[in-house]
């Protein structure tokens, strides 16, 4: 019988069709094409798919693997920024060369179209001359097509790989927390960490690279729009500065109001959180409606400011497709009016084509710029979160004074604040084999007690000395969305002889009973 910590194993019940990924094996036709997913396609589309002909993860796509090199960095620079910077830094900026090569490639379609059209324009033009443009043009086509899908891959995979290594340490940090960090920080507060403040962190992750990219792009698109039209597109650059201006102005109270909003989504956690949990006085006061009456609330003003950011979500829209109609407009208007320039097919179908490809990136980048400027805000929220201090792992040692001893306490002083402690000359001694039951009133110190024991609680004077092996089961249940047998169970053969004298023991049957009736 192994001496470790059994854990409940979630299994498979067909065993998995796929010793490997298929990206550990396949060759780089194969990578680049996508032919090592047809097989599961093909399955997929010939019955519905089961979890045992997913293939196995990849052990650079495991949270361990991920774990191992981000945790070192974060505790090393502790800053979530430097450690993704100094893991995923590397990956990140091969993501965004070969999104640069697929932004540059997308350049090459008005060169061809602006050659097309000319030689239409000219009377004794030579088509021969564009079969190598056109013929380069699908081939520039077919290599961006390939280096946009493996971009997109690589970057789903270091979100998907920054997800696991952000969560995991969250988890760790949850877990690790000291009596005055939780007390500080309410359940509430912690799950909106993980619910919604995680999500905004890992978007950076995701558009880190077309923060750089997308400006650039639109850049490049301005100027060939400058070979084309010439001075016409200082107006232009007018309606896009105007445009930049508005931008940075709903930013910013999209951040604000962001900020607001979290605030008032921990505060409406947090007293449902105490209503659940108080459930029982709730009920014999009779406070329901007072109860439902402040959650209420509550809710009404978190809604004001999801109202107020769904404003603002519109006007950035609507500033998405006003401002490239607005840029092609002016930029015409004063070529034609201003310039005193003819409009050509080639000037047109040319500046049209750009104008068109330039529209994404002007949209784009007004929700690049918000979705950074909130996740400011949650990551300001991660960072104070991070540096609260953690449960001193040395508060309970092994040493006892004597041999006799199991768990010996000497002159210990525990509590959540050191001003106030809850225990104060705290001294504790059992023997070996005692059997120890100790009982009390609410709120005289029981579950204290053993929270000292577990080194939950801050120690400020005094020793804790526990030898062996600790097993602890909390007041709080852990329910599992399965059957009852199987909660009891937790993983476990069923012995229909061992479950019922469970049962007995813990007098349950009468519960079972009612439950069948």
């Amino acid at each position: 019988m192994s001496k470790g910590t059994k854990y409940q194993a979630v299994a498979f019940d067909k065993a998995r069709s796929y010793a490997k990924h298929p990206l550990d094996t396949v060759n780089i036709f194969s990578r680049m094409f996508y032919t090592w997913a047809t097989p599961l396609m093909m399955l997929g589309n010939e019955r519905q798919l089961e979890s045992s002909d997913l293939w196995p993860l990849q052990d650079a796509n495991k949270c361990d693997t991920v774990s191992r090199k981000f945790e070192p960095k974060y505790h090393e620079t502790k800053s979530i920024f430097r450690a993704g910077l100094s893991v995923f830094g590397g990956q990140a900026l091969f993501v965004g060369l070969l999104q640069l090569l697929s932004m540059l490639a997308t350049l090459y379609g008005p060169m061809v179209l602006q050659q097309v059209v000319s030689a239409v324009e000219s009377s004794n033009a030579d088509f021969r001359t564009l079969l190598i443009p056109v013929a380069t043009l699908f081939v520039v086509k077919v290599v961006q097509a390939v280096i946009k899908t493996q971009s997109n891959l690589l970057n789903e995979i270091m979100y998907v790989q920054f997800t696991s290594a952000l969560q995991s340490l969250l988890y760790k940090k949850t877990l690790a927390l000291n009596a005055a960090s939780r007390k500080a920080k309410s359940t509430g507060e912690i799950s909106n960490l993980f619910a919604a403040d995680m999500w905004q962190v890992l978007a950076v992750s995701f558009t880190a690279n077309d923060i750089w990219i997308t400006p650039l792009q639109v850049i490049v698109l301005l100027y060939m729009l400058w070979q084309i039209l010439g001075y016409a597109m200082l107006t232009g650059i007018g309606v896009i500065f105007i445009a930049f201006l508005l931008n940075r102005f709903l930013a910013t109270a999209s951040r604000n109001n962001w900020k607001a909003l979290m605030e008032k989504k921990d505060t409406r956690m947090k007293t449902i959180n105490e209503v659940f949990g108080s459930m029982q006085i709730i009920k014999l006061n009779a406070w329901e409606e007072r109860y439902g009456d402040k959650i209420r609330d509550l809710r009404d003003d978190e809604l004001k400011s999801l109202w107020t950011g769904s404003c603002i979500s519109a006007g950035t829209i609507a500033m998405n497709y006003i401002a490239p109609v607005a840029l092609t407009t002016v930029s015409f208007a004063s070529y034609v009016l201003i310039l005193k320039q003819p409009l050509t097919a080639s000037k047109v179908f040319t500046a049209l084509s750009l104008f068109n490809m330039v529209k994404g990136p002007m949209m784009q980048l007004p929700q690049i710029i918000a979705t950074w400027m909130q996740s400011m805000a949650s990551y300001q929220r991660f960072v104070e979160f991070l540096a609260l201090d953690e449960r001193d792992m040395t508060v309970v040692s092994s040493n006892v004074s004597s041999n006799q001893l199991v768990i010996e306490i000497v002159d210990g002083s525990f509590g959540w604040d050191a001003e106030k402690p809850f225990f104060q000359h705290l001294n504790l001694a059992i023997k070996r084999g005692e059997f120890v039951v100790v009982h009390g009133s609410v709120g005289e110190g029981k579950s204290s007690l053993a929270n000292v024991l577990l080194g939950e609680l801050d120690k400020y004077a005094g020793s804790v000395g526990v030898r062996g092996r600790v097993s602890y089961f909390a007041q709080q249940p852990w329910i599992q969305n399965m059957s009852i047998r199987e909660n009891i169970l937790f993983g476990l053969p069923y012995d229909r002889v061992k479950y019922n004298r469970v049962l007995e023991a813990c007098a349950l049957q009468k519960d079972l009973e009612l439950f069948a009736a």
